[in-house]
């Protein structure tokens, strides 16, 4: 049997790189039309990540995802939104 020895730094940096890409494309798209947007890219509990970081940077606005990938993925909404929902003081639209 062979062994693989990977380097999860390698493999982590690659990710960066590869979701970086994704949010530059996603933030000239909608420059492309006219809206500002902040692309940021964080690394943690997704609720609990977006929850801190439009606390401390102003934001007065989310738009976010219906369906979650979790174990139920027949609820009406996801954990992240649930969660997000319920700990923020700002308008949500959430998007099906």
């Amino acid at each position: 049997m062979k062994q693989i020895v990977l380097d999860t730094n390698v493999i982590n940096e690659e990710c960066r790189q590869q979701f970086a890409l994704i949010l530059e494309n996603a933030k000239t798209i909608f420059s492309d039309q006219g809206v500002s947007v902040n692309a940021v890219l964080m690394q943690g509990d997704p609720a609990s990540v977006l929850i801190n970081y439009v606390e401390k940077n102003g934001i007065d606005k989310i738009i976010i995802g219906s369906r979650g990938l979790g174990l139920l993925k027949s609820a009406i909404l996801g954990s992240v939104t649930y969660k997000v929902l319920h700990n923020v003081k700002i308008p949500v639209t959430v998007i099906k």
